[in-house]
Order: structure tokens, then sequence, then C-alpha cells
């Protein structure tokens, strides 16, 4: 027997305050005494969603239901979204565990849309792990593994373990429910390793149970057998009517394969018991169908009958075409809804830029007025400025022809310079061709002179070591020769 994986998101101040006390009534008592302390206040919301899980923990949905009801109409009063979310999500969790799926979808969704608006990624991957187990139930089991894949995907973003290890666990349950069990039990000891590594006892108990319906339905009845009961001692641990109901089932069912009649019996007449007090219809059905099959297997065909009978009362309640059509229903409305704001959002934004474009109109209009007002003012700035350049004009007009006379003066002046400074030059330049021809006789003398001169060489090697040669042109060529 399959157990179902449920994700629920829970307030912080929720998980420190209770984690570990959910199967004691005194922590219920002390969660109703501190209700009544509050005004009606967000506050009285938060913890009324705290009690409203402890109840469906335990398995007192009707209590629980009311507790979620009353939330989430003071948290609507109140515009407290977040306190919504978490309300619908409970009183969807209670519904689900009732069997009745088209109301466990409508308040998904109704969490789901506040989440989205909120962008509570770790809420959305909740609510679309619990809307895929709805599907799954039915089993549609392609759209409970796309709700499953988008929210696996969104969890590994994240890194939150805790729904990485329930989701693949849901998937695994998808393979098992299509009779793959060597990839359901594949998937299985994944998210037993995750829970595990993260010490999440609630996730270990649903797996092992999980794990020993894989190991039964390969015939492995022993390994089967430890695990249902490994499961079974952390559920009554924990005080999870729930997980207990499943678990003896499922302990039942197992006996029953292996031919153990009476404590087959026992264990499912136990587990029909606890179904029927929490009112879980679904387990109930399939408790009541394997105690039918149980009955018509040892002769007893009228208990056999009788369970049937029950079994298909809840079966036609569960899966009736009406039933699938509601569901179908839910979901159109939530998209539909979703379209519509989305369509919403658009016609807004489009709106907005209308406006947008509208304010710029009319800030282009008003500057084209004040730049026309800038015009005037300036052209006649420029008229008034006009009238005094003339006089101006006159004024400078005279100024440079007396300028220009000046200036022609100047002129003839600085050409007779230029002519006087001509004539300079050429004086100059005959001056320098002159002392030229004189300078270049006198170096070639010397030339002469240096040429006819003993070398100082030659003197070296034929003089005593100490001599010395005084030799003094005045200018550049000398009139003494040594």
């Amino acid at each position: 027997m399959k157990k179902i994986i449920f994700l629920l998101f829970l307030n912080a101040s929720f998980v420190i305050l209770s984690s570990f006390c959910f199967a004691q009534n005194k922590h219920i008592d002390t969660l109703i005494a501190t209700i009544k302390t509050f005004k009606p206040d967000t506050n009285k919301v938060k913890y009324l969603n705290q009690l409203s899980l402890s109840y469906e923990y335990i398995g007192d949905f009707e209590k629980g239901l009311k507790c979620g009801t009353e939330a989430l109409e003071l948290a609507c009063k109140l515009n407290f979204k977040r306190g919504v979310a978490q309300a619908s999500n409970n009183i969807g969790n209670i519904y689900y565990n009732y069997g009745s799926y088209p109301k466990a979808l409508e308040y998904f969704f109704m969490s789901l849309k506040i989440n989205e608006e909120l962008k509570r990624k770790n809420g959305i991957i909740a609510l679309l792990a619990n809307i895929g187990n709805i599907y799954k139930n039915q089993a549609d089991y392609s759209k409970a593994g796309d709700y499953y894949i988008m929210a696996l995907k969104m969890a590994e973003e994240q890194k939150n373990k805790h729904s990485i290890a329930g989701l693949l666990g849901n998937i695994g349950g998808i393979y098992e429910g299509q009779k793959n069990y060597p990839l359901a039990l594949d998937y299985y000891l994944k998210a037993l390793k995750i829970a595990e590594e993260i010490e999440d006892k609630n996730e270990i108990t649903i797996l092992h149970s999980n794990i020993g319906g894989i190991y039964q339905n390969q015939g492995n009845f022993s390994k089967a057998n430890d695990y249902y009961f490994k499961a079974l001692k952390m559920a009554e641990m924990a005080g999870d009517k729930n997980a207990i109901a499943q678990d003896l089932g499922s302990i039942g069912m197992l006996y029953t394969a292996t031919g153990k009649f009476k404590e087959a019996e026992e264990y499912l007449k136990k587990a029909v018991s606890l179904d029927d007090s929490i009112g879980a219809l679904n387990e109930l059905m399939l408790i009541e169908e394997s105690l039918s099959k149980l009955y018509d297997t040892i002769g007893l065909h009228k208990q056999a009958l009788k369970y049937y009978k029950k079994a298909t009362a809840v079966k036609d309640s569960l899966y009736s075409q009406e039933n699938k059509k509601q569901l179908v229903r839910k979901e159109m409305n939530y998209e539909f809804d979703k379209k519509e704001a989305e369509t919403k959002s658009a016609n807004d934004k489009q709106q907005a830029v209308a406006e947008e474009k509208n304010r710029q109109q009319k800030i282009v209009i008003w500057s084209v007025v004040f730049g026309l007002f800038l015009v005037v003012v300036f052209a006649a700035f420029v008229f008034r400025s006009l009238r005094v350049t003339r006089k101006q004009k006159n004024i400078i007009e005279l100024q440079k022809n007396e300028v220009t006379k000046q200036k022609d003066i100047a002129d003839s002046q600085r050409i007779i310079a230029v002519e006087l400074r001509e004539i300079s030059e050429k004086q100059k330049e005959i001056v320098e061709e002159k002392q030229k021809e004189i300078l270049d006789s006198i170096t070639y003398a010397r030339r002469i002179q240096r040429a006819l001169l003993t070398s100082d060489e030659y003197i070296k090697n034929n003089l005593p070591a100490e001599h010395f040669i005084l030799f003094k042109p005045k200018d550049i060529v000398s009139g003494d020769f040594y």
C-alpha cells in the first residue's frame, strides 16, 4: 500500500514551537490557551493555522477543518495574504484526507495563486506537490508527473533538501502506480538517503512504508515486513494516526499475501477502525478492499461482500465521473483566473504606457509654448539690440575710416623701411663675399706653409728626448719658419 507524501509549508515560529510536540495533547491545549489571549489580528491567524495543523497531524480532521476555516475567514478580513495562503493549504490537505478531491484542489489552487503573488518559492513547491498528489490518486500519472517535475525543478533551484526528498518519493509513487517497481525503488532510496541526511523523521517514516510496498510487490516479503514494522514504530512514536493506519493496513495486506490470515484480519481491522475515526476515505477504501479479498480467500463470502460494497461506495464517491469533472473545472478556473490576471496586468501596463505617452505629449506642448514665449522675448531683445547696434556701427565706421588713414601712413612707412633693409642686406652680402675671398687666400697660404714645415714625428725621431717647438701664428698663417 502506497502512502501519500505531503509537503506542508509552515511558519518558522511554528517549526520552533512544535516540531517535536505534535503528538502531545498538552501542546494543543497550550495553543488553544494562547489563541484566547489574542485579539482578532495576524498573530491569531498564525496560531489558528498552527492549531489546524496539529489537529490534522493527530488525525482529528473535523477540528482541524474548523480551525483552518476560522483562520481563513479572519485572514481574509485582515487582508493577511500569507495567512490566507497557509489556511487554504491546511484546509486543502484536510479535504484531501477526507477524499474530497475537488474541494482540496479548490483550496490548493487558492493557496498557489497567493504564493505566486507573494513569490514564496517554497510555498509554490509544496502546493505543486499537493496538487500532483491529487492527480496521482486519480491515476492521472501524466498530469501528476508534470506537477511533481515543476516542483522538483524549483526545489533544486532553492536547494530545499526536504522538498527534494519528498518529491523524489512522489515521483517514485508514480512509477509504483505504473508497476515499474525497480525505478520506483530507485527513487525511494534516493529520497531516503536525503531524508536521513537532513534527519527528516516524518519523511523517513513515509519512505520506509513505501519501500516496504515495493519489496512486497516484488515478492520479497521478509524485507517488506522489516520496512513496514520500522515505519509503524516511527509513526507510533510521532503519534501520527494517519501514518499508523496506513502502516497497519500495509502489514495486514502483507500477512494476507503470506497466508497469515488471522494476523492479516487483526491488522486490517485496526486500520479500518483508525481510518474511519479520522475520516481518511481513500485509505479506508483500500483497506476495505483488502478485507474483502481476505474474507473471500478464507471463504467468508458474506463478510467479503459486505466490505466489497463498502469499498465500492467509497470508491464511487472518490472516483466518480462528476468528481473528475469537478477536478478539471477547478484547474480550468485556476488557469482562467491566472490568464485573466495576466491579461489585466498587460492592460494595466498598456494603460500606464498610454498615460506616460499622454504625459510626455503634455510636456512637449508646454515646452513648445514656453519655447515660443522665449522666441518672442528674444525677438524683442534682438530688435532693441539692432537699433543700438546701428548707432554703434555708424560710430565704428567713422573710427574705422580714421584708422584706415593711419594704417595707410603706417604702410607707407613700413614699405620705406623694407626697402632700406633690403639695401642694407645687399651691402652686407658684398662685404661678406669680399671677406670670404680674403680668408680663402689666407687659408690656402696656411696650407702651403704647413706643407713646408718639418713634421712633428720627424723632429721627435732626430732630436734629443728633451725638446720643444714654439710656433704661434698670430691668426691663420705665420710669417716664420722653424
